[in-house]
């Protein structure tokens, strides 16, 4: 495919897939390797997958976006009609697509509460749990905890 609507290409050269096994698949195995669109079209979509496991409030429009700009460009410089924004980079999409940490959520439930403050109090006078990177669990980062206090963006 090609033209302006194209937003961007996938991986569709030497797939290497399951395949049905003996004389009704491509090869004597169950696995091969093979060419075509119809192998980028799920490539592409897996990758959207990844985004949204890794950040599941994202919307379309973000998924595309987020797999449009970090793209690898292979064409002319910037977006063209043969490669679009370039080849989709699952890695640096996924990179891209993870959530903002949340400070003073150290249980990881993506709500600053009482859980995390507990957290932080044992470890008072110590550098575990240090939010604000100075070496050591004091006043600052109980500070930084509570001007956090509710649920994580």
């Amino acid at each position: 495919s090609y033209g302006s609507k194209l937003a961007f290409v996938a991986a569709g050269q030497s797939i290497y897939t399951t395949d049905r096994t003996g004389t009704n698949g491509y090869g004597s195995g169950d696995y091969t390797t093979i060419d075509g669109t119809s192998f980028s079209s799920p490539y592409a979509a897996g990758v959207a997958a990844l985004l949204l496991s890794v950040n599941p409030s994202l919307s379309a429009a973000q998924v595309e976006s987020i797999m449009q700009t970090t793209c690898r460009d292979i064409g002319t410089a910037g977006f063209d009609t043969l490669t679009g924004w370039g080849m989709l980079n699952a890695e640096a999409a996924v990179r891209a697509a993870q959530p903002l940490p949340c400070l003073g959520d150290l249980t990881g439930d993506r709500v600053v509460n009482g859980s995390d403050l507990g957290n932080l109090l044992a470890s008072w006078g110590t550098s575990q749990n240090d939010l604000n990177g100075d070496g050591v669990v004091n006043g600052s980062d109980l500070g930084s905890l509570l001007a956090s206090w509710g649920t994580c963006p």
